[in-house]
């Protein structure tokens, strides 16, 4: 009997470990990645020896997601980081996001993802003054996808407008309130991560209230590590301080370690777990950053051991930032969520009717995706159908995911043809 119980313990210890796994989320400031100026140049922020210290940063992190900003937003440079730093050392896996640059900037956010393990459902952007905000929804491959669960992140990358004058602060309040507006109107019980380069001197700064302080409690955002106050020049923040990892200035910033300026901030349900994706606790890092180096260089003395040698002379060559790092557990026993385009729908004589409950005020996408996350059809739903039919006759049997989607929002289920 005592064997019994013991087989069938050790049964449900291997399904709850079976069903979760770690996710690591990166966001790093790449320091004019292939954007050449007056400052930053072939000689002092070169491509090819920035790539060699990514390669060397990579290799020690391997970032699940990676959200990057000061990137050039030629495909040259785009393609390069995948190809040149990620699908490097044995690694062939890593996917690009599709990019944007609505706002005509030199340098945009791009994201990075390990495609064994996400994929891209849906994405869009926001266009501002001075960069875009880039918005991408991921599902998660697992085994319970074949029985159509799954859990969806959706991953924001920004980067606020720079400046310490009250003007660059109304700026990136602006901008935040942006991002907030817009999901505040999707109005999606999801998991939300945003993150990127806010160039905030302080916790009460209009952008930083935007994100954690907006009525909606759904999509307001969470500091992982809880450290408020005036993070610029305080040694209080050391350990938590981003940038500069240099003290002289060229294409570089100087002054040393002394602000708080990048950020990976989460809603409440990576918080609680409740839609399958939760912050693991005390996994917040800023890379390289051993809190002993307040005003100083990342190479200056005492001797940083945080991470390896090779790893900190990279940080301190690639970029005046350092990245930042946190990691969270997928349940992948959680079911597909729900978002916010109002539909019903029923199968009936294998034909799949959609229904719109509210009409559109723009036209929507449908898309059909396997178990594999290989899309098997596409159309336009034009705002003013109210029913829409599918015949699953055209697909084999088994599980799809539906995604339709318009730029307020997006709905996505599961179906089982048989």
């Amino acid at each position: 009997m005592k064997k019994i119980i013991l087989i069938i313990a050790l049964s449900l210890l291997y399904l709850i470990v079976y069903s979760q796994d770690t996710i690591k989320v990166m966001s790093y400031n790449l320091l004019n990645y292939g954007n050449y100026t007056s400052y930053c140049t072939t000689s002092n922020n070169n491509v090819s020896e920035k790539n060699e210290y990514l390669k060397t940063i990579i290799d020690y992190a391997l970032p699940d997601i990676l959200g990057v900003v000061e990137i050039s937003p030629e495909d040259t440079y785009i393609d390069g980081l995948k190809n040149n730093v990620l699908n490097q050392n044995g690694r062939n896996y890593y996917a690009k996001a599709p990019k944007s640059n609505y706002s005509g900037s030199s340098i945009i956010n791009m994201l990075y993802y390990d495609s064994r393990k996400l994929t891209l459902s849906f994405w869009t952007s926001l266009a501002t003054t001075y960069r875009d905000i880039n918005i991408y929804t991921f599902y998660f491959k697992n085994d319970a996808l074949e029985n159509g669960d799954t859990v969806y992140l959706t991953c924001i990358v920004m980067h606020l407008k720079a400046g310490d004058t009250d003007a660059d602060a109304s700026d990136r309040a602006t901008m935040a309130q942006t991002l907030m507006n817009f999901l505040n109107n999707s109005n999606q019980n999801t998991n939300y991560l945003v993150m990127g380069d806010f160039n905030l001197y302080s916790s009460s700064e209009g952008a930083y209230q935007q994100l954690t302080n907006f009525s909606n409690a759904n999509i307001r955002f969470y500091d992982f590590i809880n450290k408020y106050g005036d993070w610029s020049n305080n040694a209080y923040f050391s350990p938590y301080h981003s940038q500069s990892t240099h003290t002289t200035s060229d294409c570089f910033s100087g002054g040393g370690l002394d602000d708080r300026f990048d950020f990976i901030l989460g809603n409440i349900n990576t918080i609680t777990g409740a839609k399958g994706f939760k912050y693991l606790a005390d996994s917040y890092t800023t890379l390289g950053q051993d809190g002993q180096h307040f005003n100083k260089g990342l190479l200056d003395s005492p001797t940083n051991s945080t991470v390896p040698s090779d790893v900190l002379e990279a940080l301190y060559g690639n970029s005046d930032h350092l990245p930042i790092i946190a990691k969270f557990i997928v349940d992948n026993t959680m079911s597909v969520n729900d978002y916010s385009l109002p539909i019903d729908y029923y199968l009936i004589d294998n034909k799949l009717y959609i229904n719109f409950i509210n009409p559109s005020y723009t036209d929507m996408s449908i898309k059909i995706l396997d178990v594999q996350g290989r899309q098997v059809y596409t159309d336009q739903i034009s705002s003013d159908i109210q029913q829409y039919i599918l015949d699953m006759n055209n697909y084999n049997k088994g599980v799809y995911l539906i995604d339709i989607y318009n730029n307020t929002g997006f709905t996505s289920f599961k179906i089982l043809n048989f």
